[in-house]
């Protein structure tokens, strides 16, 4: 029975202790949605002080040194995250890879995200993210692999057959690129970009009405589109 009653505070105190990193976090939830980064990071560091285990407080404070271009204290924040959390260890290794493309640290977010691959063969945002770091730098060929690979995991993703098909029309491979923008048409009738690089696409293989055809089509669905000047230069 003594032993009963010693456990009863002791389970109260940590209920107390656990509300008031809450509280805190909350609050820093809360500065951080109305965009006071700092202010932020203070509540999610105190949320930290009280339990050293919290995670989620960690990976927040992440996100508001991120947002305030600390890049390296991020990096810290998701580290730690990444090492002790398998439910948030995708999240926060991503969230490095991202932090290291803002800090234009192409290599070592190359390597995140080959780890993160790695760890997560069937995770098509991974190759997708990885393709636009890899598109941002002109390595337009790496580029084209990794949409290849998230089409092959993920048929029926028209973002990756639009970026497929915007990367095939910088590499000058015109009919190419109009077969990726179709596939993505195809699964989303309403891809503007899709539209607007076929359209484009269209015109490079002297396929002329075809171009207006889909120029025609972007204005239908967004009349603020800026189309006309190539409507009335070459469609009748």
């Amino acid at each position: 029975m003594k032993q009963l009653l010693l456990c009863v505070p002791l389970a109260f105190i940590i209920s107390r202790t656990q509300a008031q990193a809450m509280i805190h976090y909350t609050n820093g939830i809360e500065l951080y949605e109305e965009t006071n980064y700092f202010e932020a990071v203070d509540e999610f560091t105190k949320a930290i002080t009280i339990d050293p285990s919290y995670s989620e407080a960690y990976m927040r404070r992440g996100d508001s040194k991120r947002k305030l271009s600390d890049y390296d204290g991020a990096i810290v924040d998701y580290q730690r995250v990444a090492d002790s959390d398998k439910e948030l260890h995708y999240e926060a290794l991503a969230n490095i890879a991202f932090c290291l493309e803002l800090s234009r640290e192409p290599e070592k977010a190359y390597s995140i995200y080959a780890q993160l691959i790695r760890d997560y063969p069937n995770n098509v945002e991974v190759r997708l993210n990885r393709a636009m770091l890899r598109q941002g730098f002109e390595d337009y060929a790496g580029a084209l692999e990794d949409y290849s690979e998230a089409i092959e995991l993920e048929p029926t993703n028209s973002e990756a057959h639009t970026s497929s098909g915007y990367v095939l029309f910088l590499l000058e491979r015109f009919e190419e690129a109009i077969m990726a923008c179709t596939n993505a048409l195809t699964l989303n009738p309403q891809e503007g970009v899709a539209l607007r690089v076929r359209a484009l696409a269209y015109k490079k293989v002297g396929k002329i009405d075809a171009a207006c055809s889909d120029w025609r089509t972007l204005l239908e669905i967004d009349p603020t589109e800026t189309t006309f000047s190539q409507i009335a230069k070459h469609c009748n």
